[in-house]
């Protein structure tokens, strides 16, 4: 068996170079919260093009079109991408401690289900794929010198031959592509573990049973009235879906009907009445609106002023979904 320290609750996607850094220099608080490392990496190259900007006398260009890509590239998307990775990460955790508390796995292949927990560790600290990551950042850095730069106007702008945009170009999206195929890795790492959890001696019907009998809320969906799992469990959803057209299929009625019963079920416990696609789908209206009656000179602040809002929105639902 794994010692304290590799236990399942211990189980983590976040480690290599870059995290390692960012808790020497204090910016990663515990294991876990890293959104001082993303504010770092998004806020430090902004402020250092604003600050170019300044001294070039070209701050006028900052809210133009061509622009509005880079802010919310900066301001927004990288502390995004460490809010959600800090919000995400210990929700992993406790999903295997679970595993392990519940007994899903069955004895015979915990020590299999602990193998793959240090694997996932040691793969998540390894410092290659995150130098491959730099590499490919790297590499698209260089072409993009014979390529339009995606999320920029074709039209000629004067601010692009600035030094202010030459570091935005080199060094902010460098940093934003370097940090997106990191989060790829990431996620990636952690359906390679589910995917070799799902290889296991799973007993969901034992599970249920030892959540019961821990005081647990157990929730069952089934597509079949009268099923073992219906009755097993405190809750019970089903939905009957009849017969199969083919004798013994399970993947079509009953595979549909449990992932749209799925989908609702996520979206009214991850967000509600209140979720950020139904903030945002009012919001967009209201942009085009506005928009289409402001003078053209208002509309670079407005198109600022809604990516910063959106963002807001975004980052408040992610980070204090209580609220809602």
């Amino acid at each position: 068996m794994m010692n304290a320290s590799e236990s399942p609750q211990s189980f983590s996607v976040l480690g290599g170079p870059l995290h390692r850094a960012g808790r020497r220099l204090g910016l990663v608080r515990g294991e876990t919260n890293t959104i001082m490392l993303g504010l770092v990496l998004g806020w430090g190259p902004w402020l250092l093009i604003l600050g170019l900007a300044l001294i070039e006398g070209i701050t006028d260009r900052m809210l133009s079109m061509a622009l509005v890509a880079a802010h919310a590239r900066l301001l927004l998307v990288i502390p995004l991408i460490f809010i959600s990775e800090t919000w995400v990460t210990p929700r992993m955790a406790a999903c295997v401690a679970t595993i392990a508390r519940y007994g899903i796995v069955s004895p015979d292949d915990r020590l299999a289900l602990d193998a793959e927990v240090s694997t996932t560790r040691r793969w998540a600290n390894w410092w290659w794929p995150e130098v491959a990551c730099l590499v490919l950042a790297l590499v698209l850095d260089v072409t993009g010198s014979r390529l339009q730069t995606y999320g920029e106007s074709s039209t000629y702008d004067p601010a692009r031959d600035s030094l202010a945009f030459l570091v935005y170009v080199h060094v902010g999206l460098l940093v934003f592509r370097f940090l997106v195929f990191r989060t790829v890795w990431k996620l990636a790492l952690w359906g390679w573990f589910l995917w070799r959890v799902s290889r296991l001696d799973l007993m969901p019907q034992d599970a249920l049973g030892r959540a019961n009998e821990a005081g647990a809320l157990t929730i069952g969906l089934a597509c079949a009235t009268g099923s073992e799992l219906a009755r097993t469990a405190d809750l019970a959803i089903v939905v009957d879906v009849g017969p199969e057209f083919i004798s013994g299929s399970t993947r079509m009625k009953a595979g549909t009907a449990q992932r749209i019963t799925l989908n609702v079920l996520s979206s009214l416990v991850s967000g509600g009445t209140m979720s950020v696609g139904r903030m945002t789908s009012v919001l967009f209206p209201m942009f085009m609106a506005a928009g289409a009656i402001l003078p053209a000179r208002h509309v670079p602040a407005l198109v600022a002023a809604s990516c910063v809002l959106q963002g807001l929105i975004a980052a408040a639902f992610f980070t204090w979904r209580a609220a809602y």
